[in-house]
């Protein structure tokens, strides 16, 4: 299984010409060189892993867009005892067109659409992921209004083009908070100390993307962030293997009031009217040094009340909400610049007495990525993934992932 698939489109740029020297009028004076004129950037240009850059200069207008997809083979077998379904699949996993943009110097949009059947929900295929305005002149009180990612959870923060597996952890899909429609002030160079400390604090309408709920409740969030070392990248993995020590300790919390999901911005709908209302926190460490890479986090979400019942078209129903704690450890190494090992575990808890239907779950997994060059820009993962409950009973995946992001 090899991949010799290498696409690269080199942006051109004119030479500059340096103007003819012009000699002094005494004959013992050096020779003086008038300076080159600045240059300016191309209008138009494209290289692979940047896309194509539309620029008049940040301080007047530049347009990046990108796109990128992902091409997965799977195989699901259930174990001994288990439910599961067996699957054998090819899919398209996403399918991306990604925009961002720098307009006046200190306004930026980031725009992000998703093609792919799973890249939309089920009851509502609207392919709109991001869309957002920010404000940049001030450095530590940055302003974005829009739809996009609760700043919540570093494991869910990241890019699914910047992950080492194929998927993330399920005990983060469960526990965490996704996208939503909203407005938040942040920091990403907090006192301007070299992206030592960073903040986010969003204000959200707590049902998650691309809707339009009628109930009264918000959702509030606030992550802080300190990276003791300076600020480095936030991709998985460690790709440049800098001997340098990088790491970043986050913390969040958030509440959201009487949303009418059944994982607080995603999930199923509740039908009864009022929803239920969660606390919601998370911790996370980040470690990164000569090729290895660690994450380790942990998440935590209580909802208010286990269960509520009441009368649905004249029958009687009860709901239940999702109360859980979880951690998650993974990590990676860069054997050389071209092949990556990974491993994963995750632990999720259910707490109370909310859904029945929540158990007990432990997650193994391991694999390795191929790369072409120090980027998951042109990738190549195979893993293997086991989850299942307390007594180990569940299903075993088997994945082959290409990624191609422009």
């Amino acid at each position: 299984m090899t991949l010799l698939v290498w696409l690269f489109v080199a942006a051109a740029s004119e030479p500059v010409s340096l103007p003819a020297s012009e000699t002094a009028s005494m004959p013992a004076s050096p020779t003086a060189v008038t300076p080159a004129a600045p240059t300016k950037p191309p209008l138009v240009s494209a290289s692979f892993g940047h896309g194509i850059v539309f620029s008049l200069g940040k301080e007047i207008f530049e347009l990046k867009l990108r796109a990128r997809i992902q091409v997965r083979f799977s195989h699901v077998e259930p174990g001994r005892g288990s439910t599961a379904t067996k699957i054998d699949e090819f899919m398209i996993r996403r399918a991306r067109i990604f925009m961002e943009g720098v307009f006046l110097k200190d306004f930026k949009l980031r725009m992000q659409l998703g093609l792919a059947p799973r890249d939309m929900e089920s009851d509502a295929p609207n392919p709109l992921r991001d869309a957002q305005i920010s404000y940049t002149r001030l450095r530590d009180l940055s302003i974005r209004l829009g739809q996009g990612k609760v700043q919540f959870d570093r494991h869910r923060m990241t890019s699914s083009a910047r992950i080492i597996f194929p998927e993330r952890a399920d005990v983060m899909t469960e526990l965490t908070l996704d996208r939503d429609i909203g407005a938040e002030i942040y920091s990403d160079d907090l006192f301007g100390a070299g992206g030592r400390f960073a903040y986010a604090f969003g204000v959200w309408g707590g049902d998650g993307r691309n809707r339009f709920a009628p109930n009264a409740g918000l959702l509030y969030s606030l992550r802080l962030q300190i990276s003791p070392f300076g600020s480095f990248d936030d991709a998985e993995g460690d790709h440049t293997r800098e001997r340098r020590l990088r790491m970043a300790i986050g913390l969040a919390g958030a509440r959201n009031n009487a949303t009418i999901r059944t994982l607080s911005t995603t999930g199923a709908f509740y039908r009864l009217p009022g929803g239920f209302s969660h606390w919601h926190a998370t911790a996370d460490v980040v470690v990164k040094v000569a090729g290895f890479y660690f994450l380790g986090a942990w998440f935590l979400r209580v909802a208010d009340e286990g269960a509520r019942s009441g009368n649905l078209h004249g029958v009687r129903v009860t709901e239940y909400s999702r109360s859980a704690t979880g951690m998650l450890a993974q990590a990676a190494m860069m054997t050389c610049e071209y092949f990556e090992l990974i491993a994963r575990y995750g632990y999720l808890h259910p707490l109370g007495s909310g859904d029945p239907a929540l158990k007990v779950m432990h997650q193994f997994a391991g694999g390795m990525n191929f790369y072409t060059g120090a980027s998951h820009n042109l990738k190549l993962t195979v893993d293997y993934d086991f989850a299942g409950d307390e007594r180990l009973v569940g299903r075993h995946t088997v994945r082959l992932q290409a990624q191609m992001y422009f």
